[in-house]
């Protein structure tokens, strides 16, 4: 009887937790993108994840984008995009996260609306300062994942950044090398 009525126990504060917390057990992962590149050059994008509000590093990728025009930051976030859903293997995002506008939102949108791919997207926007200005998509979405999707595009933006300057070092370092 106490095993039953501890279990029971157990049972009831998973349910209230799921219920608080909008959740039927499933971990809600949010994908953030963001691309870097100095006019163009050594243009790179990367994706990070953050499963219930913690970062998961373990699932950061890097890109170095083959395709996208230079200093074309929509075509960027498409290739990158593709790049990323084509990847069936990987678990697929509750949401998507882009840095940017309307415009970059839309893209997104378009990208995953022609691959079949149904997953909300939210943009965040910056100001001049690039600090977050608002949240673009689903108002109830972005109010309930808030610290999350800032989170995310924060670490996207930290991590396209960093990979960048690790590729522009390694190519100046070769050049310097042949001097």
């Amino acid at each position: 009887k106490q095993l039953f009525s501890l279990n029971h126990i157990r049972d009831v504060a998973l349910m209230k937790r799921e219920v608080i917390s909008g959740k039927t057990g499933e971990i809600y992962r949010i994908e953030a993108y963001d691309a870097a590149h100095i006019s163009g050059k050594w243009s790179v994008a990367v994706m990070t994840v953050v499963e219930d509000g913690e970062v998961k590093k373990s699932e950061y990728r890097k890109f170095k984008l083959r395709f996208a025009r230079e200093a074309d930051d929509l075509s960027s976030l498409e290739e990158v995009l593709r790049r990323r859903f084509n990847h069936l293997e990987w678990r697929m995002p509750n949401m998507v996260v882009v840095d940017g506008g309307q415009n970059q939102k839309r893209r997104a949108e378009k990208v995953l609306h022609n691959m079949g791919i149904s997953v909300p997207v939210v943009a965040v926007v910056k100001n001049e300062f690039h600090k977050p200005r608002a949240i673009l998509g689903d108002a109830k979405t972005a109010r309930e994942h808030d610290r999350s999707i800032l989170l995310s595009n924060s670490e996207a933006h930290r991590f396209a950044v960093k990979f960048h300057r690790e590729l522009r070092d390694k190519n100046f370092s070769k050049k310097q090398s042949r001097t």
